[in-house]
């Protein structure tokens, strides 16, 4: 199936056509700069509210070595967030890394320049201890609850361009393999890895 000729054949104002539940293949060519890209997609996991670990004040942000090391994979990451009860199936924050002042970030308004040094026992925005200003962790994605999962779902700049494409049509659609093909090998090298596809001129 051609990304493309479904995008064509399946406006966006029209029902999409559903995935299956197996993983499916699709080809992806874009012109400029021209690429071919063979991908492996599926629908996602339905969202389920009991996976939630703990009830979420406010998320910070996608964990950057999270990003770094596994980027567009948004379902994979780690969230820096701010907990409210029991943080029972979070992660701290590594000790190495500055730490965030929860009373100064959730306040009104909130205090942007909360970070502080490891070894700091005090915040130094608001001069109260450690152990009283509550500090952020991390919160796996399968952990946050379905609202902060939507939100992050929602979130363009953790997708590729193909993902953001895709999900225009299957919001819930994952991405499982990607493979780049040089534009100007020969086409019998695209046969030989999707049986059953036909490029169009």
């Amino acid at each position: 199936m051609c990304i493309r000729d479904s995008l064509i054949a399946h406006p966006l104002s029209s029902q999409p056509p559903e995935i299956s539940p197996q993983p499916s293949q699709l080809i992806h060519y874009d012109g400029f700069p021209a690429s071919l890209k063979i991908l492996t997609i599926q629908p996602g996991a339905e969202q389920e509210q009991s996976t939630a670990c703990c009830a979420v004040a406010d998320v910070v942000q996608a964990w950057p070595p999270d990003k770094q090391d596994r980027p567009y994979a948004w379902r994979s990451w780690r969230f820096e967030a701010f907990v409210i009860g029991d943080p029972e199936g979070t992660e701290a924050v590594p000790p190495a890394a500055r730490w965030r002042c929860g009373r100064c970030w959730l306040s009104d308004p909130r205090e942007y320049n909360c970070y502080n040094d490891p070894d700091a026992v005090l915040c130094k925005t608001c001069d109260r201890g450690r152990g009283e200003c509550g500090e952020s962790v991390l919160v796996p994605y399968v952990g946050l609850p379905v609202d902060w999962r939507d939100k992050v779902d929602s979130n363009d700049s953790y997708k590729s361009k193909v993902a953001m494409m895709l999900c225009t049509k299957w919001p819930a659609v994952e991405i499982v393999n990607e493979i780049e093909i040089e534009i100007h090998q020969e086409l019998s090298l695209v046969r030989e890895r999707i049986e059953g596809v036909r490029l169009s001129d």
